[in-house]
């Protein structure tokens, strides 16, 4: 990314400022982990992906899918609908 343009637009640009503020965080190699907030609030309830997924699409401005079928995840997350059953991995 361009950050000296972003860090000097964000002299009239309050956002870009603030995002210039966060630029480490494309340097810096970092992941996330629930262990702190496992330990304040407990044993955390775990959604498939694919539920999560089906139920944001029946929310309201989102197009209509009525059958499970119409989203069908593979094992790393991407699309599987395209994908032959027959030649499906053991």
């Amino acid at each position: 990314m361009a950050w000296p343009l972003i860090r000097a637009a964000g002299v009239v640009v309050p956002m870009w400022r603030e995002i210039a503020e966060m630029a480490y965080l494309w340097r810096v190699p970092h992941a996330l982990d629930g262990t702190a907030l496992r330990r304040v609030a407990g044993p955390l309830v775990q959604t498939p992906l694919e539920q999560a997924l089906l139920r944001e699409f029946r929310a309201p401005g989102c197009r209509d899918h009525d059958s499970p079928e119409a989203v069908r995840l593979g094992r790393y997350g991407e699309d599987d609908s395209s994908r032959d059953p027959a030649a499906a991995d053991p």
